[in-house]
């Protein structure tokens, strides 16, 4: 009989963890609220709920009996994530690790309990606290929703005129009602990705971010690696991604973490208990030859699983994104073939002809992604252009 798998999410980051969890003859138990979502077609089973309501999913987890429950590329699912191992004793991030990784006011509260190098901040509920607390840390400040992610709700604001607009998009974008003002740090913003396994970090690996920019809003655009750091500097990563671990007693999961470096000095931004999205999994593959999508699958099954890198190539994904919005009239499809042949390229677009392509305003209106043997810059910005203008709007 086939073991079941439980995963999280019928988007386009978890896609490909369902067709890996295929590919391993896994019985695949997709959960999502009904929607056009590419998932659903792959699964063996569907189960048509929100993925935050905990109590649905755990009721539903038990009816099928599943051995083992998983998600990648969102924070939304974690929560219900960790109760689930907790209640059904499966291997995964826990429940109190889940809940301090996914709420960003709490997780910088860990920050400064367990000594984790961190940026000034202040809690607030209220654009009055939000002023007083921007005017106590200085501008420039990060105006911040807690509970999302993809750059939604996240506003870097220089002027005290700019931080109603800022407090209310950060409003409008969250499910809660407490915010974080930051004190942005001065530097280069890097992600790290680690594995935690069994109690001990497995893999730490620090990559270079690429971004875009929409208005006020940095969006993460992709990333690269590796990430060509100083001995001390990951010396120092690789301690503080620890101090995370130890105080958050997240275990069995994948960390994700948004940093800023200055020299061989570090603030560590976000973590999430999760993999990273914008093309991670595939690049962790290349760079390390380690399938990241299959090691998620292994444990959260219970399965043993090994963290020895077979590789060290240099590779980037680069996210696509339209500057204005429109219906899709035509794709051609022979061209973007004849790029990926030449360059390398694996190129994968979200939209077809007759889909409404949207305008980027934050990291969820990606068109597609392309990832790349190469860590080259110039390289993978000429091969987005090339594969946009195979693209006609009306």
């Amino acid at each position: 009989m086939k073991r079941k798998i439980m995963i999280l999410g019928a988007g386009i980051y978890q896609v490909p963890l369902i067709l890996k969890a295929n590919e391993m003859g896994l019985h695949t138990i997709v959960v999502s609220y009904r929607g056009n979502y590419p998932g659903f077609a792959l699964a063996d089973e569907v189960c048509y709920l929100d993925t935050t309501d905990s109590a649905a999913v755990l009721k539903e987890a038990e009816r099928l009996q599943i051995d083992g429950i998983a998600t990648t590329g969102t924070d939304v699912a974690i929560q219900t994530l960790g109760l689930v191992c907790d209640s059904l004793q499966l291997r995964g991030i826990s429940a109190g690790a889940a809940s301090v990784l996914t709420d960003k006011l709490a997780m910088k509260e860990m920050f400064l309990k367990g000594g984790v190098p961190s940026t000034v901040f202040r809690g607030v509920h209220s654009y009055e606290a939000a002023l007083d607390a921007a005017r106590r840390i200085g501008f420039p400040v990060m105006m911040k929703a807690c509970d999302v992610s993809g750059s939604r709700g996240i506003t870097m604001v220089h002027r005290e005129e700019e931080l109603r607009p800022a407090f209310e998009a950060s409003a409008a974008a969250s499910h809660t009602t407490h915010y974080i003002v930051e004190k942005v740090a001065a530097g280069t913003e890097i992600g790290l990705d680690a594995f935690v396994y069994k109690g001990k970090v497995r893999l730490c690996l620090p990559h270079r971010k690429e971004v875009c920019h929409a208005g006020n809003i940095t969006i993460p655009a992709g990333h690269a690696f590796p990430f060509r750091c100083s001995p001390l500097l990951l010396e120092r990563l690789e301690t503080a991604l620890q101090k995370i671990v130890d105080t958050s007693g997240a275990d069995n999961c994948a960390i994700n973490c948004d940093i800023m470096i200055d020299g061989d000095e570090l603030h560590i931004l976000e973590a999430g208990g999760r993999c990273g999205a914008t093309g991670i999994p595939e690049l962790i593959r290349l760079h390390t030859g380690i399938d990241y999508y299959e090691t998620i699958l292994r444990c959260a099954l219970g399965d043993p699983c090994t963290f020895t890198p077979t590789a060290s190539d240099p590779c980037m994904s680069r996210l696509l994104f339209s500057p204005v919005s429109g219906n899709i009239v035509s794709v051609d499809e022979e061209k973007i073939r004849e790029i990926a042949a030449a360059s390398g390229a694996e190129i994968s677009l979200d939209y077809g002809v007759g889909d409404h392509l949207p305008q980027v305003h934050d990291g969820t209106d990606r068109v597609g992604q392309i990832i790349l043997h190469t860590d080259d810059r110039s390289t993978a910005s000429r091969i987005a252009g090339e594969v946009l203008s195979c693209i006609r709007l009306n």
